[in-house]
């Protein structure tokens, strides 16, 4: 047994006091009104005057009201006529055979009165001694003949009933000094009083005896099994009694065990309904549908108000057991594991209905994982959910990890998810006057000293230097708390950090209260733009790899630092290197950015946008090429003079240079577009289309008149054929019509590909187009034959003659043209052999659809999706080209 005591020195308490306060304070007779009633549906404590007055509204008549009942005598200060406060009990006096408060006990046991040497111990020491004495003083009253007695149990228990106080010890523990001498007390040289062990040693304690199978169970069970296995718990045997182990310190586990089965840990039964649910799995994915569901497994209001408050720390810190014990009454709403395997992946919610808060459990930091990074980035995402933020660390000095997350956490949250909380902010209307969550530092401690405030040397001004010499900073928290606990032995003191958490959830001047609605698309916002594969090892806790894009420019390696899934250009602040094989360096012109122009870019071309294409090549011939400003005209020709031409951006140069990156995907040819060859095929193309005009659309009617003014008798007229006459299908005004040579009815010309004689007719020896029924019919059963139509056939097969060679022409320029033009093909066009179908209406091509290049963007498109023509600058084309429908809708082009 050890006996404690106190230096008079010591003027601080921790006694608690007996005393319950109104709670409404609203018709108090003065301010420390006692409380004689307790409302449960309200919550709180009134006094008689305040109880009257609430209680008489009608909304609140029907209220059962509880009277609180007055604390047992044996709990408090043995001396309350004096203790102003009605203490609990901290001390026991052997001489004086009362109980005392830490504070009574110094004024009735000080240095200058005659009691300072009484024998005094704390309460706990008190019982524990008390319960020995009690097992021996059982075993002696045991009646051996009939073997009936009464539970040893029963016996303890009923002894602690009578003796236990609410409160055993204080924080102010008094020092100790254990000898073996028997001298109870003496004094120090600085005349306070020390206490000694009231027994020679451990051999002279009573050894009480125990049951084997009752007493003092290893796992706790609920208060009703143990009191039913206590009552009917009978022994007719005393050999199953051994001795307790020697020396009275071993009662402690004794007295832990009866405040178990006292029901003093018993869960709180306001939280029996509440449970957690996985709202984020390891894989970033969300495993609730819609806010509905969500609503559904929060057990909460759609339009109820809520706070969100998440804690994150270290695998193996108890994050799951703090949250349990501060916020939920001790119930393991949050699952915990003795195992080494962590026992919380991903982030799980649960809702608190009394504190209108949602509290949000993650997956520990430096845990095992199959991608560290990716939980990372997933914890970051609930931090900026967050309203308040808990940092659970249990270590007896804070740890780099602590600095370099949150100071991490804090520079992320301003460059990645600051603007996408504010567009969600603005569109709920939701007043959040600063997004930034607030942070909180719980820190527990058993053997070092907590952070304390020295001066002016606040707790949170020393982990603000911390994070300075980090090179880390938090201007992305509203505020900074540290809270902490020196745990020597536990149960942990989780008091601190659930008044410090209240007070921050009431306060609305940082963070306002918001809808589930407004968390579940805050979530969807930022799911869907961070989110992807990332690297599995970094340096960095938070890196550019998290977020940004994933495409690197071809010329110097740099990685674009736009976000993941953007729609803007490809973007980098380091300035790029050039390389040959890409032209990335460009000119501007030197005039224009002078004067704070900024769309001021030249490109080297073969002719001005003045000229036209045969007179540009000519002056390209003579003159070299020229760079063409918007605003300024023409600055520069590479040939102007006979002899002493320089480069644009010497000697008196017209324009400035500039590296730029090029990307992967997009143009990588930035200084012109080489395309003289193209332009030079165009324009043999313009000549080809004058000669093929002769049966184009344009001229479509007059061909047709004159056709039917040289056709054989027999042919029905082109006027009247409006449809196929085998597939009837309807010609537009630019379809072909075909004239079967026998029958002379007009076919599309999928359904006049045959071929065979038909000289009866008027044709001669050679095969000639006729329709599948006149095919397949038996030339010696023909008798359509007529030598009046043998004129009429002979000038039709002269006007064919002669279109013919027409045509002949055509081709003849057409088919070296084909062979040469790929080799002419500009640098960003794709080749013929790779365009499968058209970029915008997807159609395969085939030999009916021919494919054609858009200038703008290069792909392959079908002539009824590119009939748009406008100049593109930025390619070299600086009159009417053919672009696509995609490109025409680019309002930058």
């Amino acid at each position: 047994m050890v006996y404690l005591g106190m230096s008079t020195k010591t003027k601080r308490y921790r006694t608690k006091s007996s005393k319950v306060y109104c709670s409404e304070k609203v018709c108090c007779a003065q301010d420390n009104t006692e409380a004689v009633w307790d409302c449960e549906e309200c919550e709180s404590k009134s006094c008689n005057d305040c109880k009257n007055y609430i209680h008489a509204r009608p909304n609140k008549a029907g209220h059962i009201l509880k009277e609180i009942t007055p604390i047992p005598p044996e709990q408090l200060c043995s001396i309350a006529s004096k203790c102003q406060e009605k203490n609990f009990a901290d001390i026991w006096c052997d001489d004086c055979s009362n109980t005392f408060c830490l504070r009574c006990n110094d004024t009735f046991h000080s240095i200058n009165s005659k009691r300072r040497s009484h024998r005094r111990l704390t309460l706990k020491d008190y019982l524990a001694r008390k319960i020995a004495l009690e097992a021996t003083r059982h075993r002696e009253m045991v009646d051996e003949d009939s073997g009936e007695f009464e539970s040893l149990e029963l016996a303890l228990e009923r002894s602690i009933m009578n003796d236990a106080c609410e409160k055993t010890t204080s924080t102010e523990t008094p020092h100790v000094v254990s000898k073996s001498t028997p001298d109870l007390h003496h004094e120090d040289d600085d005349g306070s009083l020390k206490f000694v062990s009231v027994f020679d040693n451990d051999s002279d304690l009573p050894k009480p005896v125990k049951a084997s199978s009752d007493l003092l169970p290893s796992q706790q069970v609920g208060e009703n099994q143990q009191r039913s296995q206590l009552t009917s718990s009978t022994h007719s045997d005393k050999s199953e009694f051994s001795s307790l182990p020697n020396g009275m310190d071993k009662f402690d586990s004794a007295l832990q065990d009866f405040d178990d089965r006292l029901g003093l840990h018993i869960e709180d039964e306001r939280f029996k309904d509440c449970q957690s649910f996985i709202l984020i799995d390891n894989h970033e994915a969300i495993r609730v549908k819609d806010v509905n569901e969500l609503v559904d497994k929060l057990g909460c209001g759609a339009d109820q108000d809520v706070k969100f408050v998440s804690i994150f720390g270290n695998t193996g810190d108890g994050k799951s057991h703090t949250l349990n014990h501060t916020f939920f009454g001790g119930k393991e709403v949050f699952s915990t594991s003795s195992d080494q395997k962590s026992c919380t992946v991903g982030v799980w919610a649960a809702f608190n209905p009394l504190l209108q808060a949602v509290f949000l459990d993650t997956e520990g930091l430096l845990g095992i994982s199959d991608n560290e990074n990716q939980r990372t980035r997933l914890l970051l995402k609930v931090l900026a959910i967050s309203d308040v933020i808990i940092y659970r660390t249990r270590a007896e000095r804070l740890h780099n990890d602590l600095y370099r997350f949150l100071g991490d956490a804090s520079e992320a949250f301003m460059n990645y998810f600051q603007a996408d909380l504010e567009k969600v902010s603005r569109k709920h209307d939701s007043n959040i006057h600063d997004l930034g969550p607030v942070a909180v530092i719980f820190h527990e401690t058993t053997h070092t000293d907590v952070l304390s405030g020295k001066d002016a040397n606040t707790p949170e001004l020393q982990l603000r230097t911390g994070f300075q010499k980090l090179s880390r900073d938090l201007k992305a928290f509203a505020e900074l708390k540290y809270v902490a606990t020196k745990t020597t032995r536990p149960p942990t003191d989780f008091k601190i950090l659930e008044t410090a958490i209240c007070q921050q959830l009431k306060d609305f001047s940082k963070r306002s209260p918001r809808k589930p609605a407004i968390l579940f698309e805050t979530l969807q916002v930022l799911n869907s733009k961070f989110s992807g594969d990332i690297e599995t090892e970094t340096a960095l806790t938070f890196p550019d790899q998290y977020f940004t894009c994933k495409s690197v420019c071809l010329s110097c390696g740099v990685r674009c630092l736009r976000s993941m899934n953007h729609s803007e250009d490809h973007f980098s602040k380091k300035r790029c290197k050039f390389q040959h094989q890409f032209e990335n360096k460009i000119y501007l012109c030197k005039k224009c950015v002078d004067n704070g122009e900024e769309d001021c870019l030249v490109l080297p071309k073969t002719s001005a946008s003045e000229d036209g294409v045969w007179l540009g090549l000519v002056k390209y011939a003579a003159s070299g090429y020229v760079l063409e400003c918007r605003k300024c005209g023409i600055i520069y020709r590479s040939r102007q003079y006979w002899f002493g031409n320089t480069d644009p951006d010497r000697g008196n140069a017209v324009v400035k240079t500039e590296i730029r990156h090029v990307w992967p995907g997009l143009n990588t040819n930035l200084q012109g577009t080489h395309n003289a060859a193209r332009r030079l095929i165009d324009g043999v193309h313009s000549i080809t289309d004058v000669i093929s005009s002769f049966s184009a659309k344009p001229t479509k009617m007059m061909s047709d008149w004159f056709n039917d003014q040289i056709a054989p008798t027999y042919w029905k007229p082109n006027s009247e054929i409006l449809e196929c006459h085998q597939c009837k299908t309807s010609f537009a005004d630019n379809d072909s019509k075909h004239h079967c040579r026998r029958c002379g009815e007009g076919f599309c010309d999928e359904c006049t590909h045959y071929r065979r004689l038909v000289p009866e007719r008027g044709w001669g020896g050679l095969e000639v187009r006729v329709c599948e029924k006149c095919c397949k019919t038996d030339p010696n059963s023909d008798s359509t034959g007529s030598e009046g139509e043998v004129p009429q056939v002979t000038a039709r097969k002269v006007a064919e003659g002669v279109t013919g060679t027409i045509g002949l022409v055509k081709n003849a320029v057409d088919y070296p043209l084909e062979y040469i033009k790929d080799s002419a093909r500009p640098s960003y066009w794709i080749p013929d052999d790779k365009i499968k179908q058209c970029c915008v209406c997807e159609k395969n091509f085939n030999y009916k659809l021919k494919v054609h290049h858009c200038r703008a963007c290069g792909l392959g498109v079908c002539s009824d999706c590119s009939k748009t023509s406008k100049p593109v600058p930025s390619r070299g084309w600086d009159h009417e080209v053919r672009i696509c429908d995609n490109c025409a809708n680019m309002p930058c082009l």
